[in-house]
Order: structure tokens, then sequence, then C-alpha cells
């Protein structure tokens, strides 16, 4: 990724703590016979995994830049229950947390990333769960989310024991490979 942030792997498997923890929204692929409770769901989104992974990082000095390109189980609707309910995808995410992190500083490195790969980008605004309230937005490919980003709100840094202000983002990987949104959707 470069911008001075360094690569995180975490497990694909998480625990609905941590997915309540993040407020993230919507179905997720629960394990039918989880051998711990740190294991019992197929991650649906990077981001909650690297919220938990700066959690336990928060005694090294800032600032803190991480990032990490792994498969998630993404929901093909929303009343999703069952694993042929969902589809592996590629994604990216990366996290930032200092005083000074801000949504600016974020999308300079989502919208720079793009811009060197050929790949243009906008932004939709939107509320969030999880992230401040006009600090946040979708990620825009071609008209199509491929994904978001935002502020982290205090609410969740507070649930993660974390006390510095954090941003981030988290995009489908094949969208900023320059592959189409559309061609993806045939």
């Amino acid at each position: 990724l470069g911008f001075g942030y360094f690569e995180v792997m975490s497990w694909i498997l998480t625990s609905e703590a941590v997915l309540k923890k993040s407020e993230m929204q919507g179905p997720a692929l629960r394990v039918s016979n989880p051998l711990t409770e740190e294991f019992t769901t197929l991650r649906p989104w990077l981001y909650p995994n690297l919220l938990g992974i700066l959690a336990h990082s928060k005694s090294e000095p800032l600032p803190i830049h991480l990032y990490e390109i792994g498969p998630v189980e993404r929901p093909k609707s929303a009343e999703a229950e069952t694993a042929p309910d969902f589809t592996q995808a590629a994604h990216l995410s990366a996290i930032s947390m200092h005083p000074k992190s801000g949504f600016s500083e974020n999308w300079a490195c989502l919208s720079g990333l793009a811009r060197s790969m050929g790949v243009p980008l906008t932004l939709r605004e939107e509320e969030i769960p999880g992230f401040i309230p006009g600090r946040c937005a979708r990620v825009m490919k071609e008209n199509h989310s491929i994904g978001l980003i935002g502020e982290v709100h205090p609410r969740v840094l507070e649930a993660f024991g974390l006390e510095q202000p954090t941003v981030l983002f988290e995009v489908e990987a094949d969208a900023l490979m320059n592959k189409s949104a559309a061609k993806k959707k045939e």
C-alpha cells in the first residue's frame, strides 16, 4: 500500500462480539459448530478486526497506520442466513489512529492509491452505523458502491478501548484493480 502503512493479516473468522462493538450492520455468516467464542463468524468486513488489532496495539507509538487485503464473506442480500446466501470477495482496508487523524487524510490516501491505478472514485455522503455522521461516505466507482470511508464514532472507539481519533476505509480490491463494477455483476 505504501503511504507509511504496515500490513497486517487477521483471521477470516471473527467473533460476534467484535462485530457488535464495531456497530457493523447487516448479516454475517455464523459457523454452525464453532470451537471457541472468539471464532464464531466469517467476517463480512475487514475493519472490525483492524479495530481489534488497534486495541491490542494501543501502547505502540503513534501514529499507527495499518492495512489488510484479504477475503470476506459478503451477503448477497439483507436476508442472507446460510452459506449459499454469501459470496467471497477480496477487500482492502486501511486504518489510521493518531491525534490529528481525519477524513481528509484518509480520503487522500484512498484517492491517491486509486489514481495511481487509473481508477476514478467518488464519494456519496451517507450515514453509516459506527461512524461519525457527516464524516463518512460510501466509496463509489461507476455509480456503484464499492466500500466505505469515515471517522470511527467515539462510541465504537470506547467499545474497543481506543483513546485516539481513528479513520478507515474499506473497498472491494477488484474494483481498485480497474475491473469494471458492471462486468463484475455479469
